[in-house]
């Protein structure tokens, strides 16, 4: 990716705003934002500072988001802003003109989540903002912290110091509208994805323990709620609707088990056995079973497991929480 264009509009804004945002709940569209009043030199540094971490990834190949990829450390994601659930709540508290300035003394108090920084650049022809979201950890601050300075030829104690992460958990380009995503797992926790997981996984789980198909349904809910892969997937099941009913298809199902050699096993009322030593993979093969992911190629007949069935998973997602 060319990052050129990012880089201008930071070094050549006209407008610099640093904002503190605090979630009013954990799973809450509410967001208590505070202004932090920077002075020249800071505007400076910020400009100086993420122009160059973001001209790192000049060329580098930003992936679509997907709900299903995970744990990809050294991959950079792509998204458009508008398939971001709470993104637009965020973005116009960020830009909300009333917002209050914080000062030195109560940033501790505040406890910020995350913080952004905005970089306008702006004229009669040209309106363009890149928009820098980083998680900011409540012990990031005063109380944990021994600030120590060169001065002159000594060093010296600051009790009055506070520190910003200078990296980049994810980047707003208000030109494309995309959010280029570079530690997702802050980005997830920024935007509060994880608890939408959470919340689609959970319904999920309910689904099939509706059908009445396994020996031990809290055992299963157990093992699926510790493994953020298989909340993942579960929530991607739950947002394409079409989950098998295991009792109307039991003898392609058992067919498929003995074919495949799944090590998936039925009791003699045809419960699939299940309980608290249950391996992860049989758990993740008994979901494979009830979101038809056990396929046959119409041309060469050969069997295959289809487990990135293809739908926008993001927009439903986001139809499901705003709509």
């Amino acid at each position: 990716m060319d990052t050129s264009n990012f880089i201008d509009t930071i070094i050549r804004a006209n407008e610099v705003e640093l904002k503190f945002i605090k979630k009013e709940g954990k799973n809450s569209f509410n967001y208590e934002v505070k202004r932090g009043i920077v002075d020249n030199s800071t505007v400076k540094y910020l400009k100086d500072k993420f122009s160059s971490i973001i001209e790192q990834y000049n060329s580098h190949s930003f992936n679509n988001y997907d709900i299903i990829s995970y744990n990809k450390a050294n991959e950079a994601f792509c998204i458009n802003a508008n398939e971001i659930p709470s993104f637009l709540s965020i973005y116009n508290s960020i830009n909300n003109d009333s917002t209050d300035s914080i000062n030195f003394k109560q940033l501790n108090e505040f406890a910020a989540n995350f913080f952004a920084i905005k970089f306008v650049y702006k004229n009669k022809d040209i309106d363009k903002e890149i928009i820098i979201f980083n998680r900011q950890n409540p012990s990031t601050g005063l109380a944990k912290k021994a600030n120590i300075f060169w001065n002159g030829e000594r060093f010296i104690i600051s009790k009055d110091s506070f520190s910003l992460r200078m990296e980049i958990d994810c980047f707003y380009d208000s030109e494309s509208e995309n959010m280029y995503i570079i530690n997702r797992k802050y980005f997830e926790d920024i935007f509060n994805f994880k608890d939408y997981y959470s919340k689609k996984a959970n319904e999920c789980l309910k689904k099939i323990e509706a059908q009445n198909i396994l020996t031990d349904n809290t055992a299963f809910k157990q093992i699926c709620l510790n493994d953020s892969y298989i909340i993942s997937r579960l929530a991607k099941m739950e947002l394409s609707n079409d989950l098998v009913d295991i009792k109307t298809h039991l003898d392609e199902i058992k067919s498929i088990i003995e074919e495949d050699e799944l090590n998936i096993y039925f009791t003699g009322n045809n419960k699939i056995q299940v309980d608290k030593n249950t391996s992860k993979e049989i758990i993740k093969n008994i979901l494979s079973l009830i979101n038809d992911e056990y396929l046959t190629s119409r041309i060469t007949k050969k069997n295959y497991i289809a487990s990135t069935k293809q739908l926008s998973l993001l927009q439903k997602l986001y139809n499901t929480i705003v709509g």
